[in-house]
């Protein structure tokens, strides 16, 4: 016999902050890697992501660049739950 325990989860909106810092995810693995990550367009780097991980805010450097680059994945984790 399988005993399985249920836990109701509900979706909360979380706001970065110093206690659920904002972080940039590789979107391969799924797994964080921090505050800045290339910003890419076809397979090139084209410019820089940077996060502002208690605000939130997502700068892209590259003055030069002219386009669209691919879009960036962030997660904020709720310190309580983890």
């Amino acid at each position: 016999m399988i005993n399985i325990e249920i836990h109701e989860c509900s979706w909360v909106p979380v706001t970065p902050s110093s206690e659920n810092p904002m972080q940039i995810v590789d979107p391969k693995t799924g797994n964080p890697i921090g505050n800045s990550a290339p910003a890419m367009k076809d397979g090139q780097v084209v410019g820089k992501y940077e996060i502002e991980p208690t605000t939130g805010k997502v700068k892209f450097s590259n003055k030069d660049f002219r386009g669209t680059p691919e879009p960036i994945v962030v997660q904020v984790v709720e310190a309580k739950y983890g």
